[in-house]
This record gives C-alpha cells, sequence and structure tokens, in this order.
C-alpha cells in the first residue's frame, strides 16, 4: 500500500512538475517578448480584462470538482451533473458581467477602453466551464500524464499565436485572442483526449449532495478572487492605467514560482491527502516531507529576489521596467508567504473543512480593506505589496488554530523547519550582498552561489541537529548515489 501510495505520488509530482516547468519557461519567454513590444497602458487595460474574467471563472466556480475529487467510489455518475451545473452558472456569471462591464470601466477604472477587451475575455467563463468533466478522474486517480497533455499543448498554441499577434499588431488584443484561443483548444482536445458521453442533465439529489462540499469552495473562491484582485482594483483606481501596468507586470512575474509551487500541491497532495487522512502517522510523515520540499524551494527563491530582482528584472522585462523593482520585491515575498500559507488548504480540505479555506480569505480580504487604500496611497505600488504581505502574515494564526484542533499534523515539525529557513535566508543574504554580481547575466553566477551556500548551510544544520528541509536534501543525494 504504502509502496503504491508513493509511486503514484512521484508519478503525480513528475507530470505537474513538468507541466509546471513548461508554463513557467513559456510564461517567462512571452513576459520577456510582450514587454518590450507592449506598453504600460496595454498591460493596464489588459489587467482590467482579467479582473472581469477572472471574477467569472473563478468567483463563480461552485467546487464541485474538488467535491468529486474527496468523494469515496466511482464518481463516473455525477459528471453530467456536475458539468451542466457549471455550465449554467458560468452561463448566468457572463451575462450579469456583461451588463456591469460598461459602468465600471467608465466610472471606477475610468478606462472606457478597457471595455471591449473586457466583455469579449468573458467568453473563457463559459469555455472554460465546458471543459469535458472526465478531467476531474484524472486528477481524482493522480494520473497525470494525459493532464499533463491537455494543458501543456494548448498553451504552446497559445504562446505560439501571442507572439505573432504582438509582433504584427502590437496592441493588447494579441494578449486577449491568445487566451481565449488557448481555452477553446483545451476545451475541444478535453473531447478528443477523453471520449465520453456527456450530456446536459442537473440530478438535484447529486447537486445537494455535491455542494454541500463544494458550497464553501465557491465561497472561498469568491473570497479568494477578492483577495487575489482587491490590490488590482485599488491600484487601478488611485494610480490610473499605467501604473496598473508596472504592477500587472509585476504581479506576472512574482506568480510563476507561486502557481509552480500550488500547481504541485493541489493536483498531487489533495488526492494523497484524502486517500491517507486516516492513518495518522503515515499522514504527519508525508506531510512533512511535503511541507519541508516547499520550505526549500520558498527559501531559495526568497534569496534570489532578495539579492538579484534589479537583474531578474532588467534581463526579463527591460530597464523600462526598473520602476517596479520595489514592489515587485514585496509583491514576490508576499506571494511566498502565501504559497506556504496555502500549501497547508490541501491537507485541510482533504478533511472536509473547506469552511475554514474561506476562513483564510475573508481574513486576509478585512486586513487588506483596511490597509490597501492608506498604504497605496502614500506609498504607491510598493505600498500595495506591503499591505498583501501584512496580511498573508495575519491569517496565519488562525491556520496554525485550524491545523492543531481540525486535523492530526503536529505542528513542532514545521515551526522548526520555517525557523531553520528564515535563519538560512537571513544568513545566505548577509554573505552573499557582500559579492557583486549585479551586472548583466553574470547576475547568474550569483545566483548559484548563494542557492549552493542556503543549500550547504540545510545540509549542516540537518547533520548536526536533524532539523529543516536539509533532510530532503541529503535524502535525495543519497537516493542519487544509490542509483
Amino acid at each position: 500500500m504504502a509502496d503504491s501510495i508513493k509511486k503514484t505520488f512521484l508519478s503525480g509530482t513528475f507530470w505537474t512538475l513538468s507541466e509546471n516547468i513548461i508554463f513557467a519557461l513559456i510564461g517567462i519567454i512571452q513576459l520577456s517578448i510582450t514587454s518590450r513590444i507592449l506598453t504600460p497602458v496595454d498591460f493596464g487595460i489588459y489587467a482590467i480584462a482579467l479582473f472581469f474574467s477572472g471574477l467569472g471563472r473563478i468567483a463563480f466556480s461552485m467546487g464541485l470538482g474538488p467535491a468529486l475529487i474527496q468523494k469515496k467510489g466511482d464518481i463516473s455518475g455525477y459528471l453530467n451533473t456536475a458539468w451542466s451545473a457549471n455550465l449554467l452558472v458560468s452561463v448566468i456569471a457572463t451575462l450579469i458581467l456583461w451588463i456591469v462591464t460598461a459602468p465600471i470601466c467608465i466610472y471606477y477604472y475610468h478606462s472606457p477602453e478597457a471595455i471591449w477587451p473586457s466583455i469579449v475575455i468573458l467568453l473563457s467563463v463559459v469555455l472554460s466551464a465546458a471543459i469535458n468533466p472526465a478531467v476531474i478522474v484524472l486528477q481524482k486517480e493522480i494520473k497525470l500524464k494525459k493532464y499533463f497533455l491537455l494543458f501543456v499543448l494548448p498553451k504552446l498554441i497559445s504562446f505560439i499565436l501571442v507572439i505573432v499577434c504582438v509582433y504584427f499588431f502590437h496592441t493588447y488584443w494579441a494578449l486577449i485572442i491568445a487566451l481565449l484561443s488557448e481555452y477553446l483548444i483545451r476545451t475541444v482536445y478535453s473531447f478528443m483526449l477523453l471520449p465520453a458521453k456527456i450530456k446536459f442533465h442537473i440530478d438535484k439529489v447529486q447537486f445537494k449532495e455535491l455542494y454541500a462540499f463544494g458550497g464553501w469552495l465557491q465561497l472561498k473562491n469568491v473570497t479568494q478572487w477578492l483577495a487575489g484582485n482587491l490590490d488590482v482594483a485599488i491600484v487601478g483606481n488611485l494610480l490610473g492605467t499605467i501604473q496598473l501596468g508596472y504592477y500587472n507586470r509585476a504581479q506576472q512575474l512574482s506568480q510563476y514560482p507561486r502557481t509552480f509551487v500550488e500547481g504541485v500541491i493541489n493536483n498531487v497532495a489533495f488526492p494523497l491527502y484524502s486517500k491517507i487522512n486516516g492513518d495518522a502517522n503515515h499522514l504527519n510523515s508525508v506531510v512533512n516531507k511535503i511541507i519541508d520540499i516547499v520550505l526549500l524551494v520558498l527559501s531559495l527563491l526568497a534569496v534570489v529576489i532578495l539579492l538579484y530582482s534589479e537583474s531578474i528584472i532588467t534581463i526579463i522585462l527591460g530597464e523600462s521596467w526598473l520602476e517596479m523593482s520595489k514592489p515587485f520585491k514585496a509583491i514576490f515575498i508576499a506571494y511566498l508567504m502565501q504559497t506556504l500559507l496555502f500549501s497547508f488548504n490541501p491537507l485541510i480540505r482533504a478533511y472536509g473543512f473547506t469552511k475554514s479555506e474561506f476562513k483564510f480569505y475573508l481574513i486576509k480580504i478585512a486586513v487588506m480593506i483596511v490597509l490597501l487604500y492608506p498604504f497605496t496611497y502614500m506609498w504607491g505600488l510598493y505600498g500595495a505589496g506591503m499591505a498583501i504581505f501584512v496580511a498573508v502574515l495575519l491569517v496565519f494564526p488562525y491556520l496554525i488554530h485550524v491545523l492543531y484542533n481540525k486535523t492530526e499534523l503536529k505542528l513542532l515539525h514545521f515551526y522548526i523547519s520555517t525557523f531553520v529557513c528564515l535563519v538560512n535566508i537571513l544568513f545566505t543574504f548577509f554573505v552573499c550582498s557582500f559579492m557583486n554580481f549585479n551586472t548583466g547575466w553574470i547576475f547568474l553566477v550569483g545566483v548559484v552561489i548563494s542557492c549552493v551556500i542556503s543549500i550547504i548551510l540545510f545540509i549542516v544544520a540537518y547533520a548536526l541537529f536533524g532539523v529543516g528541509p536539509g533532510g530532503v536534501v541529503s535524502g535525495a543525494l543519497s537516493t542519487l548515489r544509490k542509483n
């Protein structure tokens, strides 16, 4: 049983990591090219359009997919109901958002030119809901090879399309056309890859059963969307379209490590935790290893960004975007903290406590509402980034409360590993700040050196005291030696 779970986890991790690596590479290349052709105004308008499409896709998502993953036994009989309900709600959401788009663009964002891009991009809400529901079975059984193909191939086609369109037309419409093409291709391909007889039918009993679990996830999705877009709304309102364009690029560049880690956690850890949440010892062992991997990755990323953010922005986006250097650091570190915080969500969800996920975002929103306007007004983009950082920090006490009272996880390992990582980051930053590797591509030498120093410190801490993510590194090195 343990070997089977380990094999399933490793296979799922491989395909999910591969998907996220490809997505990150494509995203960074696309960022680099489009940021040198389009202007901050273009990206500001695109950010407003994404505001509406994200609201439709995420906030109105009903949480029925995770409900099916968490449900024991065969779920094939529930697919029609889940698909039909999601599609119906998405169509209604799109119609409602079409009505409110124009007044929000004109009177709140003061950007009438964003109306049509926002209206057109809302088609992605319906396209994403129409995807073959059999995809959920792949997630539930952690059979992620086909899942990999389903998401990577449309992304590659979309990438080629956006580069061609941006080069020839020099407009934000290239980004919108590419996004819609990606969703359309993925939806069509899902039925080719996983032939299934799906019909529009909603069984009331099945829907109530699924929504009893998914309802809190839908509320969580609403609050998650608000928590992730409240800053966009306030920056766009207070600072205008140009500054929103800078902020959008900082967000896009910051999100890749977050989505990279969260993709693995959500696609692999959640179904895995759902299988083993009755075995406390096994659960603690698996969760601690996953958290150590997350902490290791986040620590290395924090060191690199604190030391070399200016060089990274210059190489990827160009010197004209250096104005966003400080807010980029604040946003990036805030996103790293958020990644650590929400890496526990799959565990909480596996126990069925979806209400707690909703409360995480509710607390974050409450803090952001209090801080975002004054911070952004006083310190601009940097203030917005700091407001996000403080909001994430203030959610942690509630996370600890939930983990302690509602799961079987022992938290001592997490406390010690987190402390080791903080010390490691500070020491590595102090040592490497005296090295001058901030010129051109030579910063990559500094990145390698700082990461090596950090990893060595982790290994030493584990060898001397038996604590920290160094155990993950030592285990990986031991496996390599055996092979």
